[in-house]
Order: structure tokens, then C-alpha cells, then sequence
């Protein structure tokens, strides 16, 4: 079973506007933070009103949240609340009842999703997500709907070459790198794509795939942890 990455079709939208809502006020807006409830009632009524309009640089920046959108399955793209971070794992949710755990930019857990992955980790610490040069990176996944636990996935990555992407209308310089993993447990074969920043590493956008049966996530950062979150 081969599974490749679908074109690229994430744009700088932000439709989930009511999970939005939900969240950013369960999630730190008191009933006496209303400064932060404008603010997203604002951004939110320009979103419902411009169904083909992306969202301003200036709309995201003033959700006072990390966030980052996510795409499945030809859908739009449905935007995504940091809900908890603990170390160097951060949850995103929302009142979808949907949620995508990320480590250093992998997914590593989803919940809530027609084929969900437990648990998708490096077997051991000292194993670093990327490198500037190829290298090759053994994970381990749980597919309790399938009743397969840690299973092994080998993954190969290309070595970094610069690319330009664009988030919300600002151009990012990163480095993009090509995965290509195989699990002979189930058969499968398929291709990640990362685009990371060359200074910290991290992972502005991408391209991954977390279980055979579905089509891969399609995921960007469009405001990063600590930026004001």
C-alpha cells in the first residue's frame, strides 16, 4: 500500500470561526476579559462574511492564541486552538470535538477523526526530528482501532533544500524535507513533507500522512507558540 502527498491546496483561511469562539473563551477569557472577545467576534464576523477571502495577516494576529490550520480529505481548512502544552508537545483542539497532538512539528496523536493514530513516537530521546543533512528516523505508532500497538515505521529523510512558502500573506524562508517511510507490519509505504525554519527548526508547514486508511493532514502554523500565546 503506497500512500503519496496530495498537492498542496492550504490557503491563508480560516474558517472554524465558531470552534474558535468556543475555544479561546474556555480556554483563558473571563467574563471580564472582553477586550479578548472582541477581538475574535471581529476577526470571526469578517470570516463569515467573505467565504472566498483569506484572513489578513492583521485578522490572525489579533486571536490572541497559538493556532494552526489543518486540511483532511479535500476539505477547507479548519483552523485549530493550542488547548495545552506540556515540554515540547502542544495540543491542538476544537468544539469539533477534533484534536491534533504535534511534537516538534509531527504529529504524534489524533483523536476524533474517522482513523485515528494513539501514539507516534521516536524511540528513543536522542533521536533528533530534523537534522541539515539526511538521516534516517525509526518511529513507533499505536492504531488501537485496529488493535496494532507499536508499530514500526522506518523514515528516510532527504536532505533540506531552501524553499520560500507563504502563511497568511508573509513570505517564510525554510528548508523543505522529503520523508519517505515504510512500515512492513502493514504494508504501507508513504511520503512526508516538512518546511522548517533553518534557524530553530521549526516546522511552519506540512505534509503528513498517520494512518493507512486516510489521506494525509495538511497542516501550517499560522500563530506560533509563545508568539503572544
Amino acid at each position: 500500500m503506497t500512500s503519496r502527498p496530495p498537492e498542496n491546496r492550504l490557503a491563508a483561511t480560516c474558517r472554524s470561526c465558531a470552534a474558535l469562539l468556543v475555544l479561546a473563551l474556555a480556554g483563558g477569557c473571563s467574563s471580564d476579559n472582553t477586550d479578548n472577545y472582541s477581538q475574535i467576534w471581529g476577526v470571526a464576523r469578517t470570516m463569515w462574511n467573505k467565504d472566498d477571502s483569506g484572513v489578513l495577516l492583521a485578522q490572525a494576529s489579533a486571536i490572541p492564541y497559538s493556532t494552526i490550520g489543518y486540511r483532511l480529505d479535500d476539505g477547507r481548512e479548519q483552523l485549530l486552538v493550542l488547548a495545552t502544552q506540556m515540554g515540547d508537545a502542544q495540543l491542538y483542539t476544537s468544539a469539533a470535538h477534533v484534536a491534533i497532538e504535534l511534537r516538534h512539528g509531527r504529529i504524534v496523536r489524533t483523536t476524533g477523526f474517522a482513523h485515528n493514530v494513539a501514539s507516534q513516537v521516536l524511540p528513543s530521546a536522542n533521536e533528533p526530528p530534523f537534522s541539515r543533512e539526511s538521516q534516517s528516523v525509526n518511529l513507533l505508532a499505536d492504531f488501537p482501532d485496529d488493535g496494532l500497538y507499536s508499530v514500526a515505521i522506518s523514515c528516510n529523510d532527504s536532505k533540506p533544500t531552501p524553499e520560500s512558502i507563504k502563511i497568511l500573506g508573509a513570505a517564510i524562508h525554510t528548508m523543505r524535507i522529503d520523508e519517505h517511510c515504510t512500515s512492513q507490519t502493514l504494508d504501507w509505504s508513504y511520503d512526508n513533507v516538512f518546511w522548517i525554519d533553518p534557524v530553530n527548526f521549526r516546522v511552519w508547514r506540512s505534509i503528513q500522512y498517520t494512518h493507512p486508511k486516510q489521506d494525509a493532514f495538511e497542516i501550517e502554523v499560522l500563530r506560533p507558540v509563545g508568539d503572544g500565546s
